[in-house]
């Protein structure tokens, strides 16, 4: 504040900035919070002759949120992984991670070290099948990376590769337990 009491022109602009944060923030909340309304009330439907009179009294035949449970069936080949034997899928996340302990010369402890070098997913398109077998409606899942909620399985691969052989030079640190 200046000697008058009032605010200076650095405070009245770090103010304004604050205000304009806040309110990105409340809006991009507030738009989070009516996502979440919908899928509370979304309808449950089931893979029969329901879901065509759903779609048909629907406006625009369009349901925003629906829950629609079913077996997966894949349309073309199902992906398969390449680190595990028999694991297969409609869409495979691999990410390579390096995981390393580091040496922290301040406090003298080591201390893990998790970095993500790369990652991919892959689909492929499916559908969902009614659960008793019966193959007369399906939903076919055009692109299911957008899912509010796609909770994947995880299957985790070690594959553990030595680091190269240190000089000789780096020998007298390993022997005393730093790098």
């Amino acid at each position: 504040m200046e000697g008058s009491g009032r605010p200076s022109a650095a405070q009245a602009a770090l103010l304004a900035a604050s205000t304009a944060i806040t309110a990105l923030f409340y809006s991009v909340y507030r738009q989070k919070a009516r996502v979440a309304r919908g899928l509370e009330g979304a309808r449950r439907v089931q893979l029969d002759g329901d879901l065509r009179s759903v779609l048909l009294e629907a406006p625009g035949r369009c349901v925003p949120y629906a829950v629609i449970e079913g077996v997966v069936r894949s349309v073309k080949e199902t992906l398969s992984s390449q680190f595990v034997e028999n694991c297969k899928g409609v869409v495979q996340r691999l990410t390579l991670q390096e995981h390393k302990m580091v040496w922290n010369r301040t406090t003298h402890l080591w201390n893990d070290y998790e970095k993500i070098i790369h990652q991919r997913t892959n689909t492929t398109p499916f559908e969902l099948v009614p659960a008793e077998g019966g193959a007369s409606v399906a939903v076919r899942v055009v692109k299911p990376l957008e899912a509010a909620e796609l909770s994947l399985e995880t299957v985790t691969y070690v594959g553990l590769r030595p680091e190269s052989l240190r000089t000789r030079a780096g020998l007298p640190g390993d022997a005393v337990g730093r790098p």
